[in-house]
């Protein structure tokens, strides 16, 4: 049904089915006028009009409504509140007149009590006198002040952080400088000399490696003659004379490459000298913008200050001072509560929070099952999920058929979804075995969950049966859209078994739904129920579809492996 604010009487169609005010500030209002015993003007809840019954709630049949009972029980003990020359609005300077005429006048109030008492004495010589105005006294400091918000530059933190990029620079170009003249150096002191070296270098090597040489051919040779060792000059001497021929190889070359190498060398010294050039003129202009920017730094201010108007601390602090001091003289029926201290309202930033004891007070129906049935599920919602799962031919699709039938006899239009079998002629066997060809039983033949979305609109059935998941390639994340999309509905789902007995696939599916039967060897046992204890147990022959849940014949049963 339509929703109103109990504050200020707004409508909460956009709202949840628990809401009962259309903001936090009427909730918050509502809470503290509702301790101090000042609830005039206030919307009766019990007053709200009925919106339009759901579409499948007026074909549902045998639905418990206990809560409707309870309601009529305790409606004389609830109060109510009389809306006759109230407005529906509440003024915006209420909370401000409600905390000067309660909490702010403690002190008027104890001082008009003892003024009246000596009026009273004198007004027995006197006469009558007039009441005496007391004026009111508003303690409350300013709500709210101005406070001053230190923030930082954006301008001048880029200033700073461009000047910390061309500092970075200069050091750069003042590294790279310093390798140039450290290499215009080298070039300029380029002779030819070290020919002269290399060369000499060479021919001692070549020296040494002379001698080692004659000095193992003629040990060979004195080996084979049998001849006495003969003294051999040094190896020092091999070594000199070699030297001496490379420094003289080395100086020739020096002078035949004298002209080409001072060319080269004037090349090189001219190429660095530009460089050196090129970063100079790139060092003088990095130093150029850095002090421009110092400049501007040293004009640009490095925080601003924004004066920001906030909620008085001191406001805050004596507000909720003041109403846990709050006195209430009568609650909602009447009854004086002296010196209990009111508690502060809960404020919450979502409102989607609420009390327990608003959903405590929400409808939820739920179907008169009896019998078998009542044994077996319980009393579930008339929104129910139940999942029904076991191995190929063990009694599944029979006990969900006689289901099928005790919903559509009993409670309303059922749709069983044949994704397995189709409409073929074992799917009418088992409808004629079952006894099921009844009124409100319908049947569909589709093979994936898209197009049972595509054939099916919302609120058409009550109850729809899907035979079964596997077939119909229905994962846990599509049977959920289902759910989103048919809220409305129960649905009894029917799935395989896996190699172990289990349920084939993850468990996802089962935390889906309320109710979990596994049905082995014709035996149907709850594995998981939300409306009854879980573990009852029957066989599957036992649920003959009738009003009062009866067991079956079992002489006459055969075996559903047939069928199924």
């Amino acid at each position: 049904m339509k929703k109103y604010c109990l504050m200020c009487g707004a409508l909460l169609s956009d709202k949840r089915g628990g809401a009962r005010f259309c903001s936090l500030a009427c909730k918050n209002k509502y809470s503290y006028k509702e301790r101090v015993g000042q609830l005039k003007g206030i919307i009766d809840k019990n007053k709200q009009q009925p919106e339009k019954e759901n579409p499948l709630e007026k074909s549902l049949r045998g639905v418990i409504d206990n809560d409707a009972k309870q309601k009529n029980e305790q409606a004389s003990d609830k109060p109510t509140f009389n809306l006759k020359n109230s407005n529906s609005t509440i003024d915006s300077d209420f909370f401000k007149e409600l905390i000067s005429e309660t909490v702010f006048n403690v002190d008027n109030k104890i001082e008009h009590s003892i003024d009246n008492q000596n009026e009273n004495k004198q007004g027995q010589d006197i006469g009558t006198i007039e009441p005496k105005e007391i004026p009111i006294k508003n303690t409350l400091p300013e709500k709210y002040i101005n406070k001053e918000v230190k923030s930082e530059n954006q301008f001048y933190k880029f200033f700073l952080s461009d000047l910390q990029s061309q500092q970075q620079r200069k050091q750069k170009l003042e590294q790279e400088l310093k390798t140039l003249e450290a290499q215009l150096k080298i070039q300029e002191g380029r002779s030819g000399n070290e020919l002269i070296g290399i060369g000499a270098g060479l021919g001692s090597v070549i020296g040494l490696v002379k001698s080692d040489e004659n000095k193992t051919k003629n040990d060979a040779k004195d080996y084979q003659k049998k001849k006495r060792k003969k003294p051999q000059t040094s190896v020092w001497w091999d070594v000199f004379k070699f030297a001496i021929i490379g420094a003289a190889i080395g100086k020739g070359t020096q002078v035949l490459t004298e002209d080409s190498r001072e060319k080269d060398k004037q090349v090189q010294i001219a190429a660095i000298k530009n460089k050196i050039i090129a970063v100079k003129q790139h060092h003088q202009n990095c130093i150029a913008a850095i002090n421009k920017t110092k400049e501007v730094l040293s004009k640009t201010t490095q925080y601003t200050i924004i004066v920001e108007k906030v909620i008085n601390p001191a406001y805050e602090k004596a507000l909720n001072k003041a109403v846990e001091n709050i006195e209430p003289e009568n609650n909602l029926n009447g009854n004086s509560k002296k010196g209990l201290k009111p508690k502060k309202p809960a404020t919450f930033k979502s409102d989607k929070i609420i009390p327990a004891t608003d959903l405590a007070k929400i409808d939820y129906k739920a179907f008169s099952f009896d019998g078998l049935w009542k044994e077996f599920f319980g009393c579930p919602a008339v929104n129910f999920h139940a999942l029904i799962h076991g191995n190929s031919g063990e009694g599944k699709s029979t006990f969900s058929m006689w289901f099928a039938r005790y919903l559509a006899e009993n409670f309303g239009v059922v749709l069983y979804v044949s994704g397995e079998e189709g409409l073929n002629k074992t799917f009418k066997d088992k409808l004629i075995y079952c006894k099921a060809e009844v009124e409100d039983f319908y049947v569909l033949d589709v093979r994936t969950g898209d197009e049972l979305i595509n054939e099916v609109g919302v609120n058409e059935f009550n109850f729809i049966i899907l035979d079964s998941l596997h077939d119909m390639e229905i994962d846990a994340k599509k049977l959920k859209a289902i759910f989103e999309r048919y809220k409305n509905t129960a649905f009894i789902c029917i799935d395989q078994n896996n190699k172990k007995g289990d349920l084939l696939g993850a468990n996802e599916k089962k935390h889906l739904v309320d109710i979990v039967v596994n049905v082995k060897d014709y035996i149907a046992e709850t594995t998981k129920n939300r409306f009854k204890a879980k573990g009852v147990s029957f066989k599957t022959a036992d649920f003959t579809v009738n009003k009062k849940g009866n067991k079956g014949n079992e002489d006459n049963y055969f075996d559903p492996d047939n069928i199924d």
